[in-house]
């Protein structure tokens, strides 16, 4: 989960304490009506932002599946984002909208 940590704590070669955010997913559902970004669909969109902005980047070196966490309302949500790593920058591409942003 991007933006999200957890930390673990030994003591003497044994785990005494472990801190982070819990995220529940007992009421997590599926936006309805909405479909999720391929990978091939996500890269394509990359792409062609790439062309229109004039981005530098000679190629992708990797891609993944990554969830940020969207805290925004008073229920915490994790939301599916492709994280393409270029030879210059990394590129986030939201699942739900399309949206390409600069890894920050």
């Amino acid at each position: 989960v991007a933006d999200c940590s957890v930390s673990l704590r030994f003591t003497d070669g044994a785990l005494t304490a472990v801190s982070g955010t819990y995220i529940s997913l007992e009421d997590a559902v599926t936006a309805e009506g909405s479909e999720q970004l391929s990978c091939i669909t996500a890269l394509i969109r990359f792409l062609d932002h790439r062309r229109d902005s004039g981005m530098i980047s000679r190629q992708v070196n990797d891609i993944f599946c990554i969830y940020k966490l969207d805290s925004t309302s008073s229920v915490l949500h994790l939301l599916p984002i492709w994280q393409i790593e270029t030879d210059t920058y990394t590129y986030l591409v939201d699942c739900g909208d399309g949206e390409i942003t600069l890894e920050s």
